[in-house]
């Protein structure tokens, strides 16, 4: 974590290069996905743009790196803040709060800034299939303060974090499939 800024971002656009122009892993997937969105936009134009994404993604990858010593870093030199005020309000009625959010930016940092200045932050998600890769992925979270909810059977864990006004955060875009997910049109698509 001690890697400058700049450093970090140049290695983390490094990574998405070679993940989507070297190793060209999912860049179809990608450039599809973007010409269903975009259906205008010319396939140079989706290859640049999946490229923009990638080396976003390479930088998201590095500051992953960044949570196992969020609890060691002061919050003020990693995070901004904006909006507070919307949180504060709606946890002053009591009843809790539900928070969608998606897979855009780095909700992982995200949620881990809530948690340590103080929020009761409460992440609905799947679980992974190897034990030890569930614990590593949430302890870090828990280390500073985000609690897991598993996707399955959530029900009544998120019932009752919203009875003690803990916030409830729900990753919007992540696939769940049946019997958790619905099908919904996303861009004209089905998608769960």
């Amino acid at each position: 974590f001690s890697l400058p800024f700049r450093v970090r971002n140049w290695l983390g656009d490094a990574i998405g290069i070679l993940w989507f122009d070297i190793l060209r892993i999912r860049r179809d997937v990608v450039t599809n996905n973007i010409a269903i969105a975009f259906p205008q936009m010319e396939r140079a134009d989706r290859v640049k743009l999946g490229r923009r994404g990638m080396r976003n993604f390479g930088r998201g990858l590095l500051e992953y790196t960044l949570l196992p010593f969020i609890d060691k870093i002061p919050v003020e030199r990693q995070f901004v803040f904006g909006g507070l005020e919307h949180i504060e309000n709606a946890r002053a009625k009591g009843k809790g709060m539900l928070l969608l959010t998606l897979h855009l930016g780095n909700g992982d940092l995200a949620t881990a800034g809530l948690s340590k200045i103080g929020l009761p932050i409460h992440l609905v998600s799947k679980e992974f299939k190897l034990k030890w890769l569930n614990e590593l992925w949430f302890g870090m979270r828990a280390r500073v303060g985000t609690k897991f909810i598993p996707a399955r059977n959530s029900s009544y864990s998120i019932l009752k974090t919203l009875k003690r006004n803990g916030i409830a955060v729900f990753v919007n875009d992540q696939f769940t499939g049946p019997p958790i997910g619905i099908k919904a049109k996303f861009f004209g698509v089905d998608a769960g």
